[in-house]
């Protein structure tokens, strides 16, 4: 895994061509995330990681057609935004081809740990 913080609200993956992005201004009741391939969805840092990370897990071409350990990790980090590995999977392959996911594709999330 490559993942670069490049300042306190960027962390880029030099594996996975995706980013999290700080979407407010720091305080103690903020720190508010989302990913590239997860527009509009309000995340913890923990969980934009998570994410970045599975990306690269995805992009590395980790064989997710078992049940072993690799496919389980990856099915949490996945469930941390209450998505499937599958529909993970589809978000980047749709972006990897130039397509552009809108929010209508993805669940009715936006804010995974109830802050607002």
């Amino acid at each position: 895994m490559a993942i670069i913080q490049t300042a306190e609200w960027l962390v880029t993956s030099s594996v996975a061509q995706e980013a999290a992005f700080r979407i407010d201004l720091p305080g103690p009741d903020r720190g508010r995330w989302t990913l590239s391939y997860l527009p509009g969805v309000a995340l913890t840092e923990a969980q934009a990681i998570s994410g970045l990370v599975l990306a690269e897990m995805i992009l590395l071409d980790t064989d997710f057609r078992t049940t072993g350990l690799d496919r389980e990790i990856a099915e949490l980090r996945a469930a941390e935004f209450g998505l499937t590995l599958t529909t993970v999977m589809a978000l980047l392959a749709a972006r990897a081809t130039g397509g552009n996911p809108t929010a209508a594709a993805l669940p009715a999330v936006t804010d995974l740990d109830g802050a607002h």
